[in-house]
């Protein structure tokens, strides 16, 4: 794992490449995928489990959108 300057003048982090967007796009079904399993493998109904997942999903997409959006390169 590489550690850089990103355009923003904060630390980032680079994984071969994985950019902190790639987490966030991945990051999104895995958590709707978990609270469909643990609406299917608890007491939970599914509509419970899926809202569960569907809860720290939308707060990434609000913070990729609202606190980390991306930004369009100056050009300096």
């Amino acid at each position: 794992m590489s550690v850089g300057i990103d355009r923003t003048g904060s630390i980032a982090a680079s994984t071969n490449g994985i950019s902190r967007y790639d987490l966030l796009l991945a990051l999104i079904p895995t958590l709707l995928l978990a609270g469909l399993l643990v609406g299917a493998t608890s007491s939970l109904s599914l509509a419970h489990g899926v809202a569960l997942g569907a809860l720290p999903a939308a707060a990434l997409v609000g913070y990729g959108m609202f606190v980390e959006a991306p930004v369009e390169p100056t050009g300096r």
